[in-house]
């Protein structure tokens, strides 16, 4: 528990002292890069076997990466195209493509498979 605070804190701080110098953008996209990180350092360094969910899912969020640096302008697009009434209406979209990425990665079997 005093670990994951302070894990929490030290995150925090840093990411506060670093906003002085570096752009919001580049802040996010490091924040989004600290589970593959982990991941990378977790194999070697613990000695943990990947398996397929853990490869299926770093990929997933590696991709998510550019998805969120290009949504926002998308979404500012839609509202300024449609209209902001008609653009929210796809906002309620998101939770049923969650759903359905959910269902297929855990049909695939998710993380029942080891890679070697």
């Amino acid at each position: 528990m005093i670990l994951a605070s302070l894990g929490m804190a030290l995150y925090q701080s840093l990411a506060y002292y670093a906003a002085h110098t570096v752009s919001a953008s580049f802040i996010g996209i490091i924040a989004s890069v600290i589970p593959l990180l982990t991941l990378v350092l977790n194999v070697p360094l613990l000695s943990h076997r990947l398996i397929l969910g853990i490869v299926m899912g770093s990929l997933l969020s590696f991709a998510g990466i550019p998805a969120s640096v290009f949504a926002p302008n998308l979404w500012i697009l839609a509202v300024k195209h449609l209209g902001a009434g008609t653009a929210s209406v796809f906002m309620n979209l998101a939770p049923v493509f969650t759903l359905a990425i959910a269902v297929c990665v855990h049909s695939a079997g998710g993380d029942k498979r080891e890679v070697e």
